[in-house]
């Protein structure tokens, strides 16, 4: 694994992928799960910068899939609703970490932070290198992630010279506890999640919780038991994003009509 950061695709404007910040987005290679509803399966493999060559098999360390090409297109995070202003990314060749590093720098003075997407972020221990890099300009830093790599996390929420390189976390909650392994297809991923949940309520850095709503996964059943296993855990915010199909259409699920979502905000007087 290079010590540079893998990078899927570049958005240099936001302002709802990182709460209450403007932000530029960098969606980066690799991850370990398979969910079947995922929306950003192009960025599963690793593919060299500037090539459209997918490398990395299902049980390499990588989390890539052998065998498969796919023609690569720009990318957009499922929290975003696809609003973004432009996505810097050429629908055959992923830029290098370099080049979305220059162009952070050149509009640092309109950024409050960046969001590291993905893929998942933590698949690469490089990612450490790039949160300290966006740091050096004087940026805040904060990820979106499924808590496959409870220890990488731990890392960055850990406090160094009295800080931790973390700013905000996003931590995906795809279903209920007893139910990850099936959806992810990767035994012991309840292990890894919960974990990484543990180590976020232990830190000092602010968090949310997130559940992407395929109705065909995640039925209001399911969110009603997120919802309660949360509330239990101690966790303060509890977020439903909406599912879009791969044309970028919304996905009805019941869970966002409106009495629904007194059920669901009735479980508790913390913010859900």
């Amino acid at each position: 694994m290079t010590d540079v950061l893998q990078v899927g695709g570049f958005v240099p404007f936001t302002t709802i992928d990182f709460p209450g910040r403007n932000a530029a987005v960098v969606f980066c290679q690799g991850c370990m799960w398979r969910c079947s509803y995922c929306q950003n399966k192009e960025l599963q493999s690793f593919v060299d910068a500037g090539s459209n060559d997918e490398r990395g098999g299902q049980n390499d360390e990588r989390g890539g899939q052998n065998g498969e090409h796919k023609e690569m297109r720009p990318f957009v995070n499922a929290a975003s609703n696809g609003e973004h202003n432009d996505v810097t990314l050429n629908v055959l060749k992923r830029p290098t970490w370099e080049y979305v590093l220059e162009k952070i720098y050149v509009r640092r003075n309109f950024l409050d932070g960046v969001v590291f997407s993905g893929g998942e972020p933590l698949a690469q221990n490089a990612i450490i290198n790039a949160v300290q890099d966006v740091r050096n300009f004087g940026l805040q830093v904060g990820i979106h992630t499924s808590g496959a790599y409870p220890e990488l996390l731990d890392d960055l929420v850990t406090c160094t010279n009295g800080k931790p390189l973390l700013d905000w976390v996003g931590l995906d909650i795809k279903t209920c506890f007893d139910e990850y392994d099936a959806l992810t297809g990767a035994p012991g991923s309840e292990y890894l999640v919960t974990r990484s949940l543990d180590i976020l309520l232990g830190s000092s850095v602010c968090f949310d919780c997130r559940t992407t709503v395929d109705p065909k996964y995640v039925s209001p059943e399911h969110v009603i038991k997120i919802a309660r296993e949360l509330r239990n855990k101690g966790v303060l915010v509890y977020k439903l994003q909406q599912c879009y199909d791969r044309e970028r259409n919304p996905v009805y699920s019941p869970c966002f009509e409106n009495e629904f979502a007194k059920q669901l905000q009735s479980l508790s007087a913390r913010k859900f």
